[in-house]
């Protein structure tokens, strides 16, 4: 049980890494949309095989995923810059700020305005 144990440690550990590779090649090239070939060929991986990674490791799509790593960027920018909502949406490849206030709310229940008020 000690082996599986250090196994499944690597493998978290693995994934981990993975995981955050993933998210500076995304944060790297916010402003363009990836496709989940690249991310797949980036890994050595097929198509299919980095789709059903994503969703053992994190339970979204690898597309749904980079959405998530888009979005944090841009509460993080929300929080810590007084760009516009327009601004933020470009810089992190969303294609404007209505649809940055459509998927920000979607995902933290708040639209950005209210989200940087608070």
């Amino acid at each position: 049980s000690e082996s599986i144990g250090r196994l499944s440690s690597r493998c978290s550990t693995e994934r981990e890494s993975w995981l955050d590779d993933t998210r500076r090649f995304v944060l790297e090239r916010l402003e363009r949309n990836i496709a989940v070939e690249e991310l797949a060929a980036r890994h050595g991986m097929s198509r299919s095989y980095c789709t059903h990674r994503y969703k053992a490791a994190t339970g979204r799509s690898p597309a749904r995923w980079m959405q998530h790593v888009r979005l944090e960027e841009a509460a993080r920018r929300l929080l810590y810059t007084d760009q516009k909502l327009e601004t933020i949406a470009r810089a992190t490849g969303l294609q404007n700020a209505n649809h940055l206030c459509k998927v920000f709310r979607r995902r933290f229940h708040l639209s950005p305005g209210e989200f940087r008020r608070q």
